[in-house]
């Protein structure tokens, strides 16, 4: 805050190249182009870059991005944990994830980070509703949809993440 600071992906590549202790970058710039380009800039360095926008997840990781570090893994790591280990081997079958992603990422946005814990402690971890970002309770409807999210995604869990598919088909 106020705004966001991105590193064009020229200055990343030379950052990479002549400063070699940056390791990690969490880079949210949300744009495809932009993430290609900056994984190409770092490419054969130290330097891995981490897409937090989970709309652009697939493709950044196709593209050269080393992972993912966005909000999503509050609500679902094993899903993105489950992309990272299909995205070669069954490309259609990541395509299919990342259309269920780009759906529930509305939910996973949802008054975040409230929204989140709320998530999380309906599913029974021990969370207070204290957040760094002051924001008023959720409405009974708000509750039920959060709910609702939560079995979404256990749901999904349980087809094996695999939403799309005719039965008998994996």
């Amino acid at each position: 805050m106020p705004y966001k600071r991105l590193l064009p992906a020229g200055l990343l590549g030379r950052l990479a190249r002549d400063c070699p202790r940056f390791r990690f970058l969490k880079d949210t710039c949300c744009d495809r182009e932009q993430l290609r380009a900056k994984s190409a800039a770092v490419a054969g360095t130290e330097l891995k870059i981490y897409n937090a926008n989970l709309t652009t997840l697939a493709d950044s990781l196709r593209d050269g991005c080393a992972g993912f570090s966005g909000i999503a893994a509050n609500f679902f790591p094993d899903a993105l944990a489950a992309l990272m280990r299909i995205l070669e081997t069954d490309p259609a079958r990541a395509d299919r994830m990342q259309i269920v992603f780009n759906t529930l990422e509305r939910n996973v946005e949802f008054h975040y980070p409230r929204g989140a814990k709320e998530y999380l402690k309906q599913q029974g971890l021990p969370l207070t509703d204290f957040c760094r970002t002051p924001r008023p309770g959720f409405t009974a409807e708000e509750l039920e949809q959060i709910r609702d999210f939560g079995r979404f995604v256990e749901l999904w869990k349980q087809s094996g993440y695999n939403l799309f598919t005719q039965e008998g088909q994996k």
